[in-house]
């Protein structure tokens, strides 16, 4: 698939999101559509606009160039759109929500009027009530399109067309493993316990519940000098830093530390 991100300066919701909205011909269509929300309520546009112009005032650094908005696109091969239904392009959207940050607000409609199938996203430009900004750095997208890709090939290999190598060395995989994954269509060992350990680590609200979800999925901690470092599956270790979710880790025992400092405050 390809991923593509255009940042929007003004302040245009409307603009984007009757842009992206089915249109007035393929409405009766109703098997192949839906919009897709999250963090936003009601049915209107005129609802949706009021919550992204709410959303958008809280934002903590204001300044002359700040994106305001996303439109975000999601694309297949026309060559796989045989194999794409409305139910696949859902679940796509949500996998993407999910790897994208949860904090945002979005709306999100299939377009099946091409022959390349492809997904639309209005994203706001700061998280859902903490004026956070959504940026991503150039090495969270790159993260981001391959999280998406390994996700494509390991839940819907039939989408053979739609495989894009993403940059080298960047991408934090091997050149052989790339090229195996291309030819079976099914995601390596390696590249299955990465996205294993990444969604629980989603899921995790401490370190303890990271710790008892990773057993619960068979996969057993190590430690060096007595600091988590990764994980061991059928007698291999994995460590975390080599997987590419080392960040993801750390976020979570800092994240603990925050909270017993916090605590400490209270008393």
């Amino acid at each position: 698939m390809i991923i593509k991100i255009k940042a929007i300066k003004s302040p245009d919701f409307e603009r984007l999101i009757r842009y992206i909205l089915p249109k007035r011909h393929h409405r009766s269509k109703r098997d192949m559509m839906f919009i897709f929300k999250h963090n936003l309520k009601g049915n209107r546009v005129e609802d949706w606009l009021q919550q992204f112009e709410e959303n958008e005032s809280f934002r903590i650094h204001k300044r002359t160039g700040n994106t305001i908005l996303t439109h975000e696109i999601i694309s297949f091969n026309a060559e796989d759109s045989p194999h794409i239904d409305v139910e696949m392009m859902r679940d796509f959207t949500k996998k993407y929500i999910e790897y994208r940050g949860l904090r945002g607000m979005y709306i999100a409609v299939p377009h099946f009027d091409t022959d390349n199938f492809h997904i639309h996203l209005c994203c706001s430009g700061v998280e859902y009530r903490t004026g956070k900004a959504m940026r991503l750095s150039r090495k969270e997208f790159q993260d981001l399109k391959i999280r998406m890709q390994e996700y494509q090939m390991q839940k819907y290999p039939q989408l053979q067309h739609s495989i894009v190598r993403h940059g080298g060395k960047k991408a934090h995989q091997k050149d052989r493993e790339y090229q195996a994954q291309k030819r079976s269509g099914q995601a390596s060992k390696r590249t299955r316990i990465k996205e294993q350990v990444r969604d629980i680590s989603l899921r995790a609200n401490s370190p303890d519940e990271f710790i008892n979800l990773l057993k619960n999925q068979n996969l057993k901690p190590y430690y060096r000098s007595e600091k988590l470092t990764g994980v061991i599956s059928s007698k291999r270790k994995y460590r975390f830093k080599t997987l590419g979710v080392k960040d993801e880790i750390e976020h979570i025992f800092e994240r603990e530390k925050r909270r017993s400092l916090e605590r400490e405050i209270d008393r």
